[in-house]
């Protein structure tokens, strides 16, 4: 939710949150699947379906959509959230390339990054512009 209000602003942040939140699962699914779960066939991109990924698109769409529906937002940026997820979004990623899974990190990994550095320079552009 963090790096997607950094990155798109108040206007964007559900879907902008909803595809990062996405970007995630692209990294944790092939992970994990095998070990905590798996498709039955097995799917496409390294045993997960691709259905899978548009269902989390779809329903972290809804979810946010639903928290902004009852009042919930974003009133700033937490930088410490952003630095978080970008934490997290690392090591899983060195975990998915460590174990040959390439597509999952190109795909999933460097947009997360790339949003992530983007909305903190963001961010601290406007901070600075406000002092």
């Amino acid at each position: 939710m963090q790096v997607g209000n950094a990155v798109a602003g108040p206007r964007l942040w559900i879907p902008a949150s909803a595809a990062t939140l996405t970007l995630l699962d692209v990294i944790l699914d092939p992970i994990l699947s095998g070990r905590l779960w798996m498709w039955l066939p097995p799917g496409e991109f390294y045993g997960v379906p691709i259905t899978n990924f548009l269902g989390w698109l779809l329903v972290a769409t809804m979810i946010y959509a639903a928290y902004k529906g009852v009042g919930g937002g974003i009133k700033r940026v937490s930088t410490s959230a952003v630095a978080a997820f970008l934490i997290l979004s690392s090591v899983r990623a060195a975990e998915a390339a460590t174990n040959g899974m390439w597509l999952a990190v190109l795909l999933g990994y460097t947009p997360i990054a790339a949003l992530s550095l983007y909305g903190a320079a963001r961010y601290a552009r406007r901070a600075a512009a406000q002092l």
